[in-house]
């Protein structure tokens, strides 16, 4: 079982990423991605995550939210997805130094690799 947290403020991209979860028994941890305060850092580090989807947006807080995850030893080691449908998707997780992107309009197969590939370690761990 694996701690995902998720920091996703489009309604569409919520429900896909609960709908494909609903069946399993990984356990999702949903956040804005446009806010960040006390409350939510704190909630973080208690859930302590083994992988992170995060949202890019414009709002002011994004990217703080973000350079909070690396910033902080609770997180900092996690893997982090990001998705938008900027064209610059790739450039802009890249500069931000995350693991991995998608497209807010992702496949069910491209999702599925990249968390295959991201959990694969918590899987055999689990399965140990």
């Amino acid at each position: 079982m694996a701690r995902i947290c998720c920091f996703i403020d489009t309604l569409t991209l919520r429900q896909h990423i609960q709908q494909y979860f609903a069946h399993t028994d990984d356990n999702l941890q949903m956040s804005s991605a446009s806010l960040l305060n006390r409350a939510v850092r704190t909630k973080v580090q208690q859930f302590t995550p083994d992988l992170i989807l995060m949202e890019l947006s414009k709002s002011i807080d994004n990217p703080h939210i973000f350079f909070f995850l690396r910033s902080d030893c609770t997180t900092r080691q996690v893997p982090i997805i990001v998705f938008s449908n900027s064209v610059r998707l790739a450039e802009e997780a890249h500069i931000l130094g995350a693991d991995a992107h998608l497209p807010r309009d992702f496949t069910a197969s491209q999702f599925h690799l990249l968390l295959r590939r991201f959990l694969q370690n918590k899987l055999r761990a689990s399965a140990a």
